[in-house]
């Protein structure tokens, strides 16, 4: 019996293992980041945050990011996520962007969508 070449298998492991550490690294960026906004004066006014509340906001963020995780994936409800954070964008900003607004698919214009007339990704 001849053995098996697994290259393709293990090429695809590391790829997976390198975009997770790069979602990993991205979001903490992002959040430390968004830490330091929120305690600047220059940016915050008066009204910076405290540590505990930067906690509480962070946990929310986490918790978000949790929840429309499929809508950045190759799955079922993707566009069904796509669309509830989209809505819940519109409504968080109001009149002040409606005529500026970036849908989901001009802010992540990489991330596949499913095609019903020809039911595959693209």
């Amino acid at each position: 019996m001849q053995k098996q070449n697994n290259y393709l298998a293990q090429r695809r492991q590391r790829d997976q293992l390198v975009f997770d550490i790069g979602v990993k690294f991205g979001r903490q960026q992002i959040l430390d980041y968004l830490s330091l906004a929120l305690r600047d004066p220059q940016t915050m006014g008066k009204d910076t945050f405290s540590g505990t509340r930067i906690i509480r906001v962070l946990k929310k963020i986490d918790s978000l990011m949790d929840e429309f995780y499929p809508a950045f994936d190759m799955c079922d409800e993707a566009d069904y996520y796509q669309e509830k954070l989209d809505s819940l964008l519109r409504e968080a900003y109001g009149s002040e962007i409606r005529d500026g607004f970036f849908s989901f698919r001009e802010r992540y214009e990489v991330v596949k969508q499913f095609d019903y007339r020809t039911r595959k990704w693209r």
